[in-house]
């Protein structure tokens, strides 16, 4: 495809997906690396929308650009795209180094960070304990403390008991109550 066949394609996603959904199919199917490139391309130059637009295209596409690009827009401000590429690394990279998602963690944006959080818990790699003790104190979402503490309990051992108990008495009592659930979790008898 063309520069200006991919600038239509990105104009009538909506369109597509909603009117006739096997076109957009087809239309992604006939992509090829140059097509990929230029998708990404529009994905990093173009305005809110048509980025958005360009990454929703791509995420639909198994290739090496795609991947680049997602690694790249996990740290992305744009309220979507993070979670697209999130969603497309999880699909076409299961086996992604965790430290690609660990090194977004604090510059994603506060929607996405519980998500990386859980990824993180659920792959069970320990090198994340120091990103996660440092961004704890910094997270202002109790849905983030909380996301943090269950990965530290899952993940810690005696090192991160103090970073969690100074939560015993957050403010929220859902993050209280995974503060205690993951101290549990670190009693020694179970380590």
């Amino acid at each position: 495809m063309k520069s200006i066949v991919i600038d239509e394609l990105i104009d009538s996603i909506e369109a597509l997906d909603m009117v006739a959904p096997g076109k957009l199919t087809l239309a992604i199917q006939r992509l090829n690396t140059e097509d990929v490139a230029l998708l990404a391309e529009r994905v990093h130059h173009e305005n809110r929308d048509r980025s958005w637009k360009a990454a929703v295209i791509l995420s639909y596409v198994n290739h090496p650009v795609t991947l680049e690009t997602m690694r790249q827009l996990l740290t992305a401000n744009h309220p979507f795209l993070g979670h697209i590429a999130f969603d497309t690394l999880e699909r076409y990279a299961p086996d992604e180094d965790i430290q690609t998602f660990v090194k977004a963690l604090p510059q994603s944006i506060a929607t996405l960070q519980p998500r990386l959080v859980r990824l993180i818990e659920k792959r069970g790699d320990k090198r994340a304990i120091p990103v996660l003790m440092t961004l704890l104190p910094k997270a202002k979402s109790s849905l983030l403390r909380l996301t943090i503490i269950q990965a530290l309990g899952v993940l810690g051992d005696d090192e991160v008991r103090e970073v969690i108990e100074g939560y015993v008495e957050d403010d929220d009592h859902h993050v209280r109550k995974r503060a205690m659930i993951a101290l549990e979790q670190l009693t020694p008898s179970e380590r």
